[in-house]
């Protein structure tokens, strides 16, 4: 029963410990929704950048079947 005791008090305390290192935040970093939204210079030139590689990770229409087809095994059953 005692080291139980001692088991959740030290527990209990680690947690204190590490919730007391967290900082809030200064008023200076806190945005509206709004703020976020809005697209800043930094992510228009990603988008410059990496626009045309979007592209890519598109479908380029029917694609076959993985794997060999029917008669490309050379087995005969």
């Amino acid at each position: 029963m005692k080291r139980a005791k001692l088991l959740l008090l030290l527990s209990l305390l680690a947690f204190y410990l590490v919730a007391i290192t967290a900082r809030p935040l200064k008023e200076k970093q806190v945005f509206s929704p709004a703020e976020k939204a809005r697209p800043s210079d930094g992510q228009n030139s990603m988008e410059e950048k990496y626009g045309p590689l979007l592209l890519n990770l598109l479908p380029r229409g029917r694609i076959p079947p993985s794997g060999p087809s029917g008669g490309t095994n050379g087995i005969q059953t």
